[in-house]
């Protein structure tokens, strides 16, 4: 019978939404508090006498207890649970919109797919640190909103972990779920795989099918299996698989129980259904579907679907989420989060490929942003039929309308900004000429006709133009390797007139409404350059709070600045702060900052957008009224990985997706690379030598940052690190038998090669290029401190550092041979020295006469400890003896970067980090105000 037009306590049912095994699903109007809400109602087929209706009372209680212990944006919320006409009932959010299921489908892009799936692994991760498994992951069970949220619904198979007793019984649980009676709520045996055990379309479902199941009826469970299930936690009884077999993990026949691997194995169906259109294996019952995963292996999404033009790195996620060898899935949720969106950011060389064919100016949805469009950050709803997002405290809306892809030119172009008439964009590109490899200039496209014409000449680095309010100039900052300075040129460009040097500066320059100049020193004060710019000094209008650096500015007309700024040398939580005409700086929030950041005022006046850090490891944009409020953030896709700017109508927005990617190569003869490590669509760095057939890296391949041991013959690579963290800068120990690296959640650890247990030996997390002395007995290593940068060395089995370099001391390398060191002076707004030093800081002196300062980087000995090898600017491999003399450049980068370089074992060749730039601008059209 139908509830619609009956009221259960204080809520009127108005309409059906859908049927679950467990329950019928209505839509109910709240009249206590005034919202929608979704009902599940025991149905009166289940009000069995007796022990069985405890038992299901029983069950139903323990899913509102899952439910209620979660409280994530990805996870349907309980409202309330309760008894009406001797009936069990649960009330939560009425969830609109379309199960995942139907997105199959209809298809989407490879980016949304990714993009939905690691949503969903962000809320069953914080389900699994309750101690909480779903156990029937799948489309069904996965909603995206009309707002474009992801929803995990139906923890109706969820059972709270329990501890084994010592007498093999199950104990409560402490959130104090019944563990279930023998034999009871098991799943039938002869699911059709299309077939679900509940058909609900809206929100927390069942898990039992009706009628009741038969006697004996179970998944694949055997005397065996029953046995490991409680020696393995408790989480079922015997004869218990619940689920649905197209995604059960087949280790579930073996009785592992639910745990995070598992559930890993039924988001990666999900992510296969996405980017193929269909699932991985397909069977007609339980035991067929078993059988098809232990003796096949499906196509990859990128064979299966070659039509669809599924990213390799995709297409790697997926599979490596349905391996059937446990140790090559993902270890957990946040593993696999993780990984979904490092191929969302790094598929740049897909996205060149992928839309060369289209002219300049054509109409294109870069697939994040399309993602974007449809998953908008759960604190926004959409305002109206156009798309609107809007916050629910905000007055004027945020909305998008399309987005075009306007430059094609292989490398990066970044930090784009428009012309008053937001006719022109400006940005900076690396130009492709033998005589400045890595030179950087600006540039002017008009967005009408496509033309782009080329701003400046000169050596160096010219970015981060910002036009002046009469559109005639163009401020700028011009970096060398003697720091930077603001210059301000005719916007014609560099061929009309040579450019104006303001002073020395750093940041990302802006105008005022009078025609000023604004920017940062480097350090913690912002100055203000005034027209005629003829020389005077800037005037100093604040200084950032101690150990500030002013980074980014936004001027309104109004005359108020806005400033962010960060501790110096780092990229962790920045400030943003106010600063009034002939006031203080105010602060006004913390948030964590992007290295790439911009700061724009809104072309209404009442708002400030800025770049911050996300979920994921990406960036987004967030727009914060002036007056206060709530802070809503654009749809997702739309993140910058290298600057954005509002044209001044507020109709466009326009930003970059420059980023790097990064391999670990051999450097032979004439300059060509033999990538080292595999060539999945990870990226190596950071490599360091081990042993003639061994080198250590830095690799993402695991989701995060962690150590590997790679064979250069064979190629096959060991991680040493344990995955729950990022790991980074390893060394080797003189013995090779240990290795010293950062970890991201401590300090410096050090791990035995051959495997044991790893021991802790600092926690300050700003310890990093830790190297063993030639004796094995301590550590050198650089530490961050309220003065700057300082070299350290320490006991290896731990004890108290101490200091052994002057303030502002980086990058050190141990000589392999005697007691001493090299490493990279630094000094604010000078370049760089390559110093060279004993073990206790005494007779430091320049590395060689022949070597002037400059843009340094990670200096390495030779095995032989006779030679060094040295970054210069990312560009070039410079070698020097470690006795002074000449430098000679081994190998230039060209086009590309350098992260990192090291001899090999023999002494002779080089091993490097190259860094692969690549990224475009993008215009977006809408309302930003």
């Amino acid at each position: 019978m139908s509830l619609v037009g009956q009221r259960i306590e204080h809520y009127r049912v108005t309409g059906r939404v859908g049927r679950g095994g467990m329950g019928e699903v209505y839509r109910a109007m709240d009249e206590r508090l005034g919202r929608e809400v979704a009902i599940k109602v025991l149905p009166l087929g289940l009000a069995l006498a007796g022990e069985r209706l405890e038992r299901r009372h029983a069950r139903l209680f323990r899913e509102a207890q899952a439910a209620s212990a979660l409280n994530h944006p990805g996870i349907v919320t309980l409202f309330d649970v309760g008894s009406w006409r001797g009936r069990l009932y649960l009330v939560m959010e009425l969830i609109e919109g379309d199960r995942i299921s139907d997105l199959v489908a209809r298809g989407v892009s490879t980016n949304e797919a990714l993009r939905l799936c690691a949503d969903a692994a962000d809320a069953l991760g914080a389900a699994h640190a309750r101690g909480i498994f779903h156990r029937d992951v799948k489309s069904d069970n996965l909603m995206c909103t009309r707002e474009g949220r992801l929803k995990v619904v139906d923890f109706g198979l969820a059972k709270l972990r329990v501890a084994p007793r010592a007498d093999g019984d199950v104990a409560e649980s402490d959130d104090g779920a019944e563990p279930p009676s023998p034999g009871a709520d098991t799943a039938p045996d002869s699911l059709d795989p299309d077939a679900t055990p509940f058909e609900d379309a809206n929100a927390v479902t069942a898990d039992e099918s009706l009628p009741a199941e038969p006697p004996g009826a179970g998944v694949a469970a055997d005397a065996h299996a029953n046995a490991n299930a409680n020696a393995n936690g408790g989480l079922t009884r015997a004869g218990e698989i619940l689920g649905t077999p197209a995604y059960l993990a087949p280790e579930h026949a073996d009785g592992v129980l639910a745990d995070p691997q598992t559930e890993v194995f039924s988001l990666g169906v999900v992510l296969y259904e996405l980017l193929v259109g269909r699932r991985p294996w397909e069977a007609v019952s339980a035991a067929a579907m078993l059988k098809a995963m232990l003796s096949t292996t499906p196509p990859s999404p990128l064979k299966a679907a070659p039509d669809r033009r599924i990213s390799a790195t995709a297409s790697t996620v997926a599979m490596r989420a349905i391996s059937l060898d446990r140790s090559q899935r993902f270890a957990d949720m946040p593993a696999f989060a993780a990984a979904a969106r490092a191929a969302i950011t790094g598929d740049r060389a897909l996205s060149s490929t992928r839309l060369r064919w289209l002219v300049a100016g054509a109409v294109v949805l870069v697939p994040a942003v399309v993602a974007g469009l449809a998953l908008l950050r759960p604190r926004l709803r959409q305002a109206g039929t156009r798309g609107a997002v809007e916050s629910a405290h905000a007055v004027t809306p945020v909305t998008v309308r399309g987005t075009r892809r306007v430059t094609f030119e292989p490398g990066c172009e970044e930090y784009p900004s428009f012309t008053p008439d937001g006719k022109t964009l400006l940005f900076d590109a690396v130009v492709h000429e033998p005589a400045a490899p890595g030179d950087t200039e600006l540039f002017a496209l008009e967005l009408d006709t496509g033309a782009r014409r080329r701003l400046t000449h000169s050596p160096e680095w010219d970015h981060s133009a910002s036009v002046s309010p009469d559109g005639k100039q163009i401020a700028y900052l011009h970096r060398t390797s003697a720091g930077g300075e603001v210059r301000v040129l005719p916007i014609e460009g560099d061929t009309a007139s040579p450019p104006r040097i303001l002073g020395k500066g750093t940041g990302y320059p802006v105008w005022t409404a009078d025609g000023a100049v604004i920017a940062g020193t480097g350090g913690s004060e912002v100055i203000r350059w005034s027209p005629p710019f003829d020389g005077a000094p800037p005037t100093v209008l604040a200084t950032a709070p101690k150990g500030g650096h002013a980074y980014n500015f936004a001027a309104f007309r109004d005359g108020v600045v806005f400033v962010a700024f960060r501790p110096v040398q780092q990229i962790t939580e920045g400030t943003l702060g106010e600063l009034a005409p002939g006031g203080a700086l105010v602060e006004r929030e913390k948030y964590t900052f992007v290295a790439e950041s911009s700061l724009f005022a809104a072309p209404s006046q009442e708002a400030i957008y800025y770049t911050r850090h996300a979920l994921g490891n990406l960036d987004e944009i967030v727009r914060r009224p002036r007056a206060g409020g709530e802070i809503t953030a654009l749809p997702a896709g739309i993140a910058p990985r290298s600057g954005f700017a509002i044209s001044a109508d507020g109709a466009h927005l326009t930003f970059s997706t420059c980023g790097t990617s990064s391999l670990v190569a051999r450097v032979g003869a004439g300059g060509a690379l033999e990538r080292l490590g595999g060539r999945g669509e990870w990226d190596d760095y950071q490599p360091s030598r081990l042993d003639a057939d061994h080198l250590l890296l830095t690799s993402n391949r695991t989701g995060t940052d962690q150590i590997f041991v790679v064979s250069l013959s064979s190629g096959v690579a060991r991680a040493l690190t344990d995955g729950a963290a990022g790991a980074t800068l390893a060394s080797a120990s003189p013995d090779r038998s240990r290795v010293v690296y950062l970890d991201a959640r401590d300090g410096l650890r050090i791990v035995p090669i051959a495997g044991g247990p790893t021991v802790t030996i600092t926690h300050d997390a700003t310890d990093s290029s830790a190297q063993f002395t030639r004796d094995g007995a301590r550590i050198v290593f650089e530490r961050r401190t309220a003065e700057g940068p300082r070299i350290y060395v320490m006991p290896a089995v731990g004890g108290e550092p101490l200091p052994i370099s002057p303030s502002g001391a980086r990058m050190p390398s141990v000589s392999p041979t005697d007691d001493r060191m090299v490493y990279v002076m630094t000094s604010p707004g000078k370049p760089r020295a390559l110093m060279i030093a004993d073990l206790t800081g005494a007779h430091a002196r320049p590395l060689s006469r022949d070597l002037p300062p400059d843009d340094y980087l990670n200096p390495r000995f030779s095995p032989d400890g006779k030679r060094v090898l040295v970054l210069r600017k990312r560009a070039d491999i410079l070698e020097v003896s470690a006795e002074g003399g000449p430098a000679k450049v081994r190998w230039n980068a060209g086009t590309d970067g350098l992260d990192g370089a090291v001899y090999a074992a023999d002494g002779e060749a080089i091993i490097a980090a190259v860094l692969r730039w690549e990224g475009d601008i993008w215009l977006v059209d809408g309302d930003f105000h």
